[in-house]
């Protein structure tokens, strides 16, 4: 009987060292993650910008009316500006 509980107890200490061990790993992953997904916000955050000012010197925003939320060219950048009904 002496020996089971000895084993019992020896058992239970390697099992609380390993998730100890694990636990220890599963929260360096997690700081590991939460990085990389900063690193990818930022990154994507810097694109967003970009693609925003591209949009701003091309077209232009429309913030009421039937295409509300949407962007369309500026009128120097449409091809049908210019071009005039043949009759």
């Amino acid at each position: 009987m002496c020996d089971c509980v000895e084993q019992n107890s020896t058992g239970s200490k390697r099992d609380m060292q390993m998730l100890a061990a694990f636990l220890e790993l599963t929260t360096q992953l997690h700081a590991i993650m939460i990085l990389l997904v900063m690193k990818v916000d930022i990154q994507l955050v810097r694109r967003k910008t970009y693609l925003k000012e591209i949009l701003r010197d091309i077209g232009v925003y429309n913030v009421k009316g039937t295409h509300k939320n949407t962007w369309e060219l500026r009128p120097e950048y449409r091809h049908y500006q210019g071009e005039e009904k043949s009759d």
